[in-house]
């Protein structure tokens, strides 16, 4: 997890969106009652009774956004494998290649600061369908446009500023269309197949890489994305905004919202629980494209390397979520992050 994603927009999974595309009457019944969500449109599930796999997966939302996001997530770790060998190949600088490997992440904590309250006010397809059309282009530059490493990563950077907000405008889709039980089962699948499709991304990332260069695999990434861009453009239904613009601006809404849970000790706390972990993680994860080549690895082996990580969380998402009780994992969050850098020591 990145530090924007606890930074998205989030939803009241209850909160009641009107669907636009009802009729006010039905075929043989009284006016439709005009507070219906968007769960009602896009198949929602709500109810008392455990959810289910099969259930989840017969939302058709749910189903365009899992499917969609996956294959961005693909799409994504392929890039950053990608870019780095490009730009070690380009200027052999170790340190540039770190920069390329996480310059994605800390704009996307300025863009969630400043831009999250836009995943609220614009209609959801049509912000995740840009989101993804605009990962399609900046890839597609990439390959085919001469440039040099700084305008390279200045543009990545620029482009991952508005990733919160596309990926909030995702995560507040499925808390509208998944209540209760189900979503806490949305979510979690969520998670996992990011974490799956991260793996996938890593590992034939390298593969790819080593097999056809840097330019081409960028291309590939642009070609994922512009077929996810179409799966939400022609899967996902034409859902309303969850609310209406405010009478601020985006940027001051955003601001607002985000330093008032700041200045929760509590909020404040697991937040950087959260990200500090992943920062340290990500930070040392940066070296191993330059690690590989000073040993002499090909591409292929350091896609494999930087795929151990999200492998090893899949494990221990499993390991600690399914195996250990809620008092043991709670206990057991201090020592985890301890011992999570010890493979970088060996």
């Amino acid at each position: 997890m990145t530090a924007s994603h606890a930074l998205e927009p989030t939803a009241d999974p209850a909160r009641p969106v009107v669907d636009p595309t009802r009729s006010a009457t039905g075929p043989t019944g009284p006016a439709a009652d005009p507070t219906a969500s968007a769960a009602s449109h896009a198949g929602g599930l709500d109810g008392p009774a455990p959810a289910t796999f099969s259930e989840l997966f017969a939302v058709s939302a749910f189903r365009v956004v899992f499917a969609s996001r996956s294959l961005a997530v693909v799409a994504d770790t392929l890039r950053i494998v990608a870019l780095s060998v490009l730009v070690l190949q380009t200027t052999r600088s170790a340190w540039l290649s770190a920069v390329a490997f996480g310059i994605g992440f800390l704009p996307q904590a300025v863009g969630g600061l400043l831009f999250g309250s836009l995943a609220d006010r614009i209609r959801p397809r049509r912000l995740i369908a840009v989101g993804y059309l605009l990962e399609c282009v900046t890839a597609v530059g990439l390959a085919l446009v001469p440039m040099p490493a700084w305008a390279m990563l200045v543009l990545v950077a620029l482009v991952a500023t508005g990733a919160p907000v596309f990926n909030g405008t995702s995560s507040r889709l499925v808390a509208d269309v998944l209540h209760g039980d189900a979503y806490v089962l949305g979510r979690s699948m969520m998670s996992m197949s990011g974490g799956a499709a991260q793996l996938l991304g890593l590992a034939a990332g390298g593969l790819t890489v080593t097999a056809i260069g840097p330019h081409r695999a960028l291309l590939a990434t642009a070609g994922c994305h512009l077929v996810a861009a179409v799966i939400v453009r022609y899967g996902l239904p034409s859902l309303p905004a969850a609310a209406r613009p405010a009478d601020v601006s985006a940027v001051r809404q955003s601001w607002t919202t985000n330093t008032t849970l700041l200045a929760d000790p509590r909020v404040r706390r697991l937040l950087l629980i959260q990200w500090l972990p992943c920062a340290f993680v990500v930070g040392a994860e940066a070296l191993l494209v330059a690690y590989s080549a000073a040993r002499g690895f090909s591409s292929a082996t350091a896609g494999l390397l930087l795929a151990s990580s999200p492998a090893g969380m899949l494990i221990g998402q499993f390991v600690v979520g399914r195996l250990l009780r809620p008092s043991v994992r709670t206990h057991a969050v201090a020592p985890l992050i301890l011992v999570s850098g010890l493979p970088l020591l060996i």
